[in-house]
């Protein structure tokens, strides 16, 4: 649970989490040409419930790149 984000690509088994993971202490080297999935999970111990957020962006010489366009707001009633 101490992870915040994780690489993607494709793997066999099947699965959409590949190393390296995004946590503190990870050594390895986070490199331009890189795609993680940044997230972040609320949790509410009380009720049980949570909720994760995040988006995906490819690492540059610069700042992350974003790879989705979806606008950064609160989608409700």
């Amino acid at each position: 649970m101490a992870a915040r984000g994780y690489t993607l690509c494709i793997s066999y088994p099947p699965t959409w989490m590949d190393w390296p993971m995004l946590k503190s202490g990870n050594p390895d080297v986070i490199k331009p040409g890189m795609v993680f999935f940044i997230h972040i999970i609320l949790f509410d111990k009380a009720s049980g419930s949570c909720i994760c957020i995040g988006e995906t962006a490819i690492v540059t010489k610069g700042a992350c790149e974003r790879i989705n366009q979806v606008p950064r707001q609160v989608i409700g009633n």
